[in-house]
């Protein structure tokens, strides 16, 4: 994406799609464009000057479609209109490392739907979770071996979701460093956002002793350095803790499909194009899909857990995200998931070399 001045209005660019793709872009502010990508899966859009400047620092929906199948929806970074600034450039959007776009799509569609209020009986807000991480091209092969046990949530003719969660914690990242240091007791709070539906819940997430319990409410997008007053009255009810010693953290895109098992038992996530901003800077890890189970209690049969092929791992975006954007954040404790992110071919694209450069120090 280009900013081409007063005159130019922004310029959107993309590469490596799915050649003969259409590609639409809906950015805030700014008028909808759709075009075809050319024969090798490039593009761009020229999106000219926002019909609503007040609007136009929002970030821009993309949607990749394959014919009918949706194969890319995504967000990307925030399109700030500034007449009078000098052009810039940010490097052109490598579709083809957030999904295998195709061969994904077609996996997505041969499973069984179920929509939200069906979804609903698997609510599981008091579960165990386990992740493992794996490379998004080894998805269609696991999601083939899962559709006789689960279903795929379909939501408005889509099935992948795009979801944005933006989160809150100390000046001194006290809820990064207590997941650091394996505090038993620990929480995380978030604005999540359903990209695709336009809605937003606060959520706090308490990790008690292995198990998660995540209490939420409907709320909006939030604006500013604080919560919302009516989450911070929710948050101190939780948790006990003054909501005004809390400011902005970090800000998680990501495309989400979401499973579940056929008797509602458990849950399954995939999640793929993961990207992280922070006021440290920004980073994404290209072709890294987590997979994450969400059970009432721990069940290694469980035929996603096998499909998957991978041993649990402890994985947070909320500190893989704070911590890659951050080579001089403590990270001891996870220099195994970078070393394995590593070993995956899928490290993350931003202070790949300072982290490292830093494993290295710590280890001499």
């Amino acid at each position: 994406m280009s900013y081409c001045g007063a005159t130019g209005g922004l310029h959107v660019e993309v590469a490596g799609g799915t050649p003969g793709a259409t590609l639409g872009v809906y950015p805030a502010g700014f008028p909808a464009h759709a075009m075809q990508l050319d024969g090798v899966g490039s593009g761009s859009v020229l999106l000219g000057q926002p019909t609503d400047p007040d609007l136009a620092d929002d970030a821009a929906e993309i949607s990749i479609r394959h014919g009918r199948h949706r194969v890319l929806s995504g967000l990307l970074p925030s399109l700030v209109f500034r007449p009078g600034e000098p052009s810039r450039v940010i490097p052109r959007i490598p579709l083809c490392a957030t999904v295998e776009s195709k061969q994904t799509s077609e996996a997505i569609q041969a499973l069984d739907p179920v929509d939200l209020v069906q979804l609903d009986l698997a609510q599981l807000h008091d579960r165990v979770e386990s992740k493992v991480i794996l490379r998004t091209s080894d998805i269609p092969d696991a999601l083939e071996r899962l559709a006789d046990d689960y279903l795929i949530l379909e939501h408005d003719n889509e099935r992948l979701q795009s979801y944005r969660n933006e989160y809150f914690d100390s000046n001194e990242l006290r809820n990064y460093h207590e997941h650091h240091n394996q505090n038993g007791r620990r929480f995380k709070l978030r604005y999540r956002s359903y990209m695709n539906s336009d809605l937003t819940f606060f959520e706090v997430k308490q990790n008690i002793n292995g198990r998660t319990v995540k209490k939420r409410r409907p709320s909006r997008r939030p604006s500013g350095q604080q919560l919302w007053r009516e989450d911070g009255l929710f948050f101190f009810g939780l948790t006990g803790c003054a909501p005004s010693l809390l400011v902005p953290s970090l800000t998680i895109d990501y495309q989400r499909v979401l499973l579940v098992k056929r008797d509602f038992s458990e849950r399954v996530t995939i999640d793929i194009g993961l990207s992280f901003r922070s006021s440290n800077g920004e980073s994404e890890i290209p072709g890294l899909a987590i997979c994450e189970f969400k059970q009432p209690r721990l069940d290694r049969r469980s035929p996603a857990m096998a499909a998957m092929n991978r041993r649990p791992q402890m994985f947070s975006k909320y500190c893989m995200g704070l911590a890659s954007c951050d080579p001089d954040l403590r990270r001891n404790r996870f220099k195994k998931i970078f070393r394995n992110l590593d070993a995956l071919g899928t490290p993350p694209t931003a202070n790949t070399d300072q982290i490292s450069t830093n494993d290295k120090e710590s280890e001499s």
